[in-house]
């Protein structure tokens, strides 16, 4: 019986070499369609060239300084040069306090002088007074005294109101109310109307 002789090893060792290389072949195509099917597969050397241009890039503009818009104020009108301040008083009051004792004489009739209580009883209050003194100063009213006006307010009321008027240096009031106070003052009353100052301190009478 005669023995096999094994087969030859330079062969095997071809047939294994020519196998490999088949397969390394045929790994290296599929990777290459793989790549080309797939675009967002890159080659190193793009992304290199990517990175570079990347890397030349030139920087943002910086931002441009600009003015600010100048800030407008709006205008104030001022008042008129002769226009008179808002809480000025009135020329004519202002005028009427300063006033001298003389300068007014010169306008207003003096007031009757030395008025008095008269006789007072439960139903009546009499009231007496002198005529005014003579005018020494110059003045624009009448000296003569065409008659006389009597005032009178309460003890509930404030203001004197106008009672009565008369040509005589006496007048009786008889709408007092027992048991009430009053106050009287009077004033004299010239040609053409022009009344005087009112008598003062005011006559207190109190009825019984």
């Amino acid at each position: 019986m005669t023995s096999q002789r094994p087969p030859n090893l330079t062969a095997v060792l071809m047939a294994l070499m020519a196998i490999t290389l088949v397969g390394c072949a045929s790994t290296s195509s599929g990777l290459t369609d793989a790549a080309s099917a797939d675009p967002t597969v890159t080659s190193p050397t793009t992304t290199s060239a990517s990175a570079d241009r990347q890397g030349t890039q030139s920087p943002p503009d910086e931002p441009v300084a600009t003015e600010p818009a100048p800030v407008t104020t709006p205008s104030i009108e001022s008042a008129p040069v002769d226009s008179p301040p808002a809480d000025s008083p009135p020329i004519i009051s202002s005028v009427l306090d300063e006033l001298s004792p003389e300068d007014d004489l010169a306008f207003n009739p003096p007031a009757p002088e030395n008025v008095r209580a008269g006789q007072v009883t439960a139903a009546s209050a009499e009231l007496i007074w002198s005529a005014p003194a003579p005018v020494a100063v110059p003045h624009s009213y009448s000296d003569r005294v065409v008659a006389y006006r009597i005032y009178r307010n309460s003890d509930d009321e404030i203001e004197l109101r106008p009672l009565d008027t008369t040509a005589e240096l006496v007048f009786v009031d008889q709408s007092v109310e027992s048991g009430r106070t009053y106050h009287y003052a009077v004033t004299s009353i010239r040609d053409m109307n022009v009344e005087g100052t009112k008598s003062y301190p005011t006559v207190t009478i109190s009825v019984p």
